[in-house]
């Protein structure tokens, strides 16, 4: 019978970790600026349906505040309390769609695409 030889040796690497650290940061810094360049436009493109929603909520809000008084109220086909309930519920919808349009100039990347998301959603929800 044959005896095998087992060598073993001992390997002893000295890791330099602020080096590592280093190659870390300028790996994810570049991987981040790719990213940001190639989805400037999208993202852009987003943010302006984003606010195309909102503005159309607000000037439907008014528009619908101009009918209820130019052609109900006027034409004594509605009455004085539920033009004033209509009102303020219309208003304050057209009030919060315009602060949701001026909000949404100021989202981040990540939060025009939620809202792009959800704002396709309801869209879709209305149209149906």
């Amino acid at each position: 019978m044959r005896k095998r030889r087992r060598n073993i040796t001992i390997v002893n690497n000295e890791i330099d970790y602020d080096k590592l650290a280093e190659a870390i940061v300028n790996a994810q810094n570049n991987t981040r600026a790719k990213k940001k360049n190639t989805s400037k436009l999208r993202s852009a493109a987003m943010s302006f349906f984003n606010g195309a929603i909102y503005s159309t909520v607000y000037f439907l809000a008014g528009l619908s505040i101009y009918v209820i008084w130019a052609e109900s109220y006027a034409k004594q086909s509605a009455s004085l309390v539920g033009c004033i309930i209509l009102t303020a519920i219309l208003a304050f919808i057209g009030i919060y769609a315009f602060l949701c349009q001026q909000e949404s100039f100021q989202d981040k990347d990540s939060d025009t695409r939620e809202h792009f998301n959800i704002n396709i959603s309801l869209v879709a929800l209305v149209v149906a």
